[in-house]
């Protein structure tokens, strides 16, 4: 199905809807570009064999496997069903990759605003960290924010690409933080389990993190925690299974390989949403927001429904595990939730419609996900306008508008 323009929803009129979770396909020499010829083995590239392009940083795959970075939007907007990406960049549509037709077709979805995650470089910079040795991870982390910053900044703030940071070495995430400010930048994505990457690094708790934490409270720059960020425990990955000859498992000619390939994406995708709650409830529990009261977390792609479970079932341990001194803590799991954490939504009827008055109207964003497989599209907002239609527009207003525009400081007049 392609796109073409639609009608701004009745029940968003006078919004600028800012969508807070979408991509950028990096463009194939977003790296290469910005280097001389005799550094270019020191970053990513791409490669095309057959009729497929693969990323490399040397002879070594990068990022999810071959094909576009992760992106199902084709020519002229179609958008591809049962795949992750597209096998290469002379299939995918300008939009994904160019910031001129990203503001363009934004227009024609009625997207004002957009909050922009990496790709092929991992959501917190995953894939660098596994992938290049640490002589040049800060060199691509530098160039990737180098990139996106000049991505964006025709975009008069509309297009806010979000920092990456390295965070194997927390002293240089520090100053690439505050590097990437001046740049222009306004948020950072990042790991949302830096002690499982086997090297040695603490938890975020940790005092030794105290460096980061101060960079980005300083230069007031939110951090997202995009689901994938983290590592997967293999014990709750897909199942390997999932791989085997249909015939085997009993689906017979009701599935083929190449249809079943998608099912651990799925699998992870909603194993991963759940894995949000190891990071959210650490930070509540851990006495880090007494200690730096201006950082503001979202939780991105995690959704919205499973939220007042959440928040409810943090304040029960909370009352049964702390006795009388509390932790240390100064305010309770919901306190400290609204104060600092945002979630975000997109294709749920029920967050939106039972959700809402529990996890509050402040704390919420919307989001499209737009290039990937599981994107709200072509029209993204038809949906969101049903369901959020009972609340007064205020509120409307501030879950598709206000509260992005406020932590991004993305303008709206």
């Amino acid at each position: 199905m392609s796109s073409g323009s639609f009608a701004m929803p009745e029940a968003f009129q006078g919004i600028k809807v800012i969508d807070i979770d979408t991509h950028l396909t990096e463009p194939p020499d977003l790296w290469t570009s910005q280097v001389p010829a005799a550094s270019r083995d020191r970053v990513p590239y791409v490669k095309r064999i057959g009729a497929v392009d693969h990323w490399f940083y040397r002879d070594t795959p990068l990022g999810f496997g071959g094909g576009a970075a992760i992106t199902v939007i084709g020519r002229d907007r179609e958008k591809f069903r049962g795949t992750v990406t597209l096998d290469n960049y002379d299939q995918v549509d300008e939009s994904t990759l160019d910031a001129k037709a990203r503001l363009k077709i934004m227009d024609d979805l009625n997207i004002w605003g957009e909050v922009v995650f990496p790709n092929v470089a991992g959501f917190g910079a995953g894939a660098v960290a596994r992938t290049i040795p640490e002589a040049d991870r800060n060199l691509c982390i530098a160039l990737y924010n180098d990139g996106v910053a000049q991505w964006a900044s025709g975009a008069n703030g509309r297009l806010r690409p979000q920092a990456l940071v390295p965070f194997w070495n927390i002293k240089a995430a520090a100053k690439e933080i505050e590097r990437a400010h001046g740049l222009g930048l306004r948020g950072v994505t990042a790991t949302s389990a830096p002690e499982a990457w086997g090297n040695g690094l603490p938890d975020y708790g940790d005092p030794a993190w105290d460096p980061f934490w101060e960079a980005c409270s300083s230069c007031e720059m939110p951090i997202s925690f995009h689901i994938a960020s983290g590592a997967m425990p293999r014990e709750i990955g897909a199942w390997k299974s999932f791989g085997l000859d249909p015939a085997r498992t009993a689906q017979g000619a009701k599935a083929t390989r190449g249809t079943r390939q998608m099912a651990p994406v799925a699998v992870s995708a909603t194993v991963g949403i759940m894995l949000s709650s190891h990071i959210m409830i650490n930070i509540i529990y851990s006495g880090l927001l007494d200690r730096w009261p201006k950082l503001k977390f979202i939780s991105v792609e995690s959704g919205l429904g499973w939220m007042p479970f959440f928040l409810e079932l943090a304040e029960y341990q909370f009352d049964e595990m702390t006795y009388g001194d509390r932790w240390g803590l100064k305010r309770r799991p919901r306190g400290y939730f609204r104060d600092h954490f945002y979630v975000s939504w997109w294709f749920e009827d029920f967050g939106p419609t039972k959700g809402i008055a529990e996890v509050g109207v402040k704390n919420i964003l919307f989001e499209t996900d737009f290039p990937h497989p599981t994107c709200l599209y072509p029209d993204p907002l038809a949906h969101a306008a049903k369901v959020l239609a009972y609340l007064p527009y205020e509120d409307r207003k501030a879950i598709m508008q206000d509260n992005a525009a406020a932590l991004w400081q993305i303008p709206t007049n």
